[in-house]
């Protein structure tokens, strides 16, 4: 398997003309097929792959849902706390007032 690297380099030579030994030709001959398979792939997706993402992006669809449901739930149970927070800050005013009496 011919690198990246490798086969940018020789692609960049063959472009500009440059003559290339016969091992460099096939060297870059597989890497313009290793290309061409890439974006194949890349443009019509199987139908292995295609139902592959569809359960990864419903799974992470459903996690979002789960996320929110906490959220919401703990947003629910602060608004509880804070109303009886405030319950207990007024039951104190009071006795404190009382007490000052």
């Amino acid at each position: 398997m011919i690198s990246e690297e490798m086969g940018k380099r020789l692609h960049d030579m063959a472009t500009r003309g440059k003559i290339l030994s016969s091992e460099d030709r096939e060297l870059l001959q597989t890497w313009y097929e290793a290309q061409d398979d890439a974006e194949f792939r890349l443009l019509n997706p199987g139908t292995e792959t295609e139902t592959t993402l569809r359960k990864q992006i419903t799974s992470v669809l459903t996690g979002i849902g789960n996320i929110n449901n906490e959220i919401r739930k703990t947003i629910d149970d602060n608004n509880i706390l804070r109303a009886e927070i405030r319950s207990l800050q007024q039951q104190l005013a009071q006795k404190m007032t009382a007490d000052a009496v």
